[in-house]
């Protein structure tokens, strides 16, 4: 399960949330499903499941950080 929250406020580069993945096309990424949003103060928490890795699409071709 996969637990982040987004806060109203930039506190620069920080801590990286998790490792390297692997990834290098959006396609490739993994999916996150049973995604849920809850309210905690000013913030937003968001829990999801992770699912399969990959996906159908025109995002194949899409780089995930710019060249």
């Amino acid at each position: 399960q996969v637990w982040a929250f987004l806060a109203p406020k930039l506190i620069g580069a920080g801590r990286g949330a998790i490792g390297e993945l692997g990834v290098g096309k959006v396609a490739e990424g993994f999916r996150l499903d049973e995604v849920e949003i809850e309210r905690v103060g000013e913030d937003l928490l968001y829990t999801a499941t992770v699912g399969a890795r990959g996906s159908a699409g025109t995002a194949a071709e899409v780089p995930c950080s710019p060249a």
